[in-house]
Order: C-alpha cells, then sequence, then structure tokens
C-alpha cells in the first residue's frame, strides 16, 4: 500500500514538473503580400522574444496559457494565448492583418534662382537672423573681445558692443530655449506616434497601463532614449524598456 502511495504521488509530482517546464513552439508567420521577416515575438508571460526569419519562421519555449505578442510596423498587433493543441502541433500557423497607415504630408518646397542658376551654396538653408548674429560675431571670451577691440582687430568694436550691452548673452540664451522647444516638440510627436503604433490595448492589456496614464507611461520612459530607438525601428527594445519601466512607473503613481 505504501508503495502505491509512494508511486502515486511520484507520478503526481512527475505530471506537475512536466506542465510547469516550457518546451519549443514552432511556428509560422504568413501574409500573401507583406514581408514577414523579423517580426517580433514576445511571450508576454516570459519578457523574453525572439525575431521570425524572412519566410516568418520561428521558434520561441512556451507553456500552455502563455501569452504571446506578435508586433511588426507592417501588421496590426496580434496576441494568442498558446493552448495544448499549439505545443501538440509541428508548427503553428500565425495570420497576420496588414496594418492600414495614413500617408504623411508631402511638403513641396519651391526651386529658388540661385538653385535653377546652379550656384554656389544654393542648397544652402538660409540662416534665422538669432544664427545670423551670433555667428556674425565673436565666439571669444569677454576678455579676448575686450583686448582684440583695444588692439584695432578687425570687428573689434562691434563685438565688443554687441558683448557688453548683453546682446550676445540674450542671444545665446534665446537659442537655448529654441532648441529644448524643438528637443520638447520632437519628444511630443514621437510620444504620439509610439503610441500609435503599438497601439491603446498594447499598454492596457499587455504592459497593463491604463488607458488615461498611456502618455504620460511614455514620457516617463524618455529617459531611456526611445526616441532614437522608435526612430531606428528597433521596436523589441522599445518594447523591453515598456516591460522594464512597467514596474517603477506604477510604485511612482502609487505614492
Amino acid at each position: 500500500m505504501k508503495n502505491n502511495l509512494f508511486i502515486f504521488f511520484l507520478f503526481v509530482s512527475f505530471v506537475a514538473i512536466s506542465q510547469n517546464k516550457r518546451r519549443i513552439m514552432h511556428g509560422k508567420i504568413m501574409n500573401d503580400s507583406l514581408s514577414v521577416n523579423r517580426i517580433h515575438v514576445i511571450n508576454k508571460t516570459t519578457q523574453k522574444g525572439t525575431l521570425s526569419n524572412q519566410y516568418g519562421d520561428f521558434a520561441i519555449p512556451v507553456k500552455v496559457n502563455d501569452t504571446l505578442v506578435f508586433s511588426a510596423v507592417q501588421f496590426e498587433n496580434y496576441s494568442r494565448i498558446v493552448s495544448e493543441i499549439d505545443l501538440q502541433k509541428l508548427q503553428v500557423l500565425i495570420n497576420l492583418n496588414p496594418r492600414i497607415n495614413q500617408l504623411d504630408e508631402i511638403l513641396i518646397k519651391p526651386i529658388s534662382v540661385a538653385q535653377r542658376l546652379n550656384l554656389p551654396n544654393a542648397d544652402k538653408e538660409p540662416k534665422e537672423k538669432l544664427d545670423s548674429r551670433l555667428d556674425g560675431h565673436s565666439k571669444a571670451s569677454v576678455p579676448i573681445v575686450l583686448l582684440t577691440a583695444l588692439l584695432g582687430g578687425a570687428g573689434g568694436i562691434d563685438n565688443l558692443y554687441y558683448v557688453l550691452s548683453g546682446e550676445r548673452k540674450k542671444d545665446r540664451k534665446l537659442k537655448k530655449l529654441i532648441a529644448e522647444d524643438k528637443i520638447a516638440d520632437l519628444n511630443s510627436k514621437t510620444t504620439r506616434n509610439i503610441r500609435l503604433y503599438f497601439k491603446d490595448d498594447f499598454f492596457i492589456y499587455t504592459i497593463g497601463i491604463a488607458a488615461k496614464d498611456i502618455d504620460n507611461f511614455i514620457d516617463y520612459c524618455l529617459k531611456n532614449n526611445i526616441v532614437a530607438l522608435y526612430n531606428e525601428k528597433r521596436y523589441l527594445e522599445l518594447i523591453e524598456i515598456f516591460f522594464q519601466e512597467r514596474v517603477p512607473y506604477l510604485e511612482q503613481n502609487k505614492e
């Protein structure tokens, strides 16, 4: 009787261990018109991922009830919960829906007379007044500007007045503020594009961020250089950062 009980518990333990152990699931992403190369396949449960090859084939460790997320710029995001049937198949077929993108606005610039005549520097953008003022005066320190003026150097008096009147300091501060505004505007546009690309469902159901907090969460992740990652289409690294920053972001919001 004791031997039978021991064998029974040993069998139950073996089954439990087998169920918890992940196996490699092979799959194939299919589409008739769009490339299936380098599709991001993320196991949301383990936060591990892989990429499909040029034929759409991929392999990833999974177990039953793991959630797989498929992501690519040309397809709608797709989630799939792994079933026992999936693990029994030699290859799981995945069909993704193409993403419908609106075309970006095209700005046609007029050709100048200088460009028509192929004059030197005709393709260069004209400088703003602020840049022209800063570039047209000495960038040297105040003592050097003063010494140049005393020695009768070229532009000495004009540079001296520009410095001592405080105009150079104002222009430099203004240029810094303009640069900061441009960065803020770029970050704002990229944040909006990231949200449009991944869709709200990805942040709500995959990352676990409330809809009202999505923009704030993306802004919170800006310190991880996500703007560059998005522009370089390094979406897998971007997803890893979202998973990484989720917990500290939610903890911060509790306070």
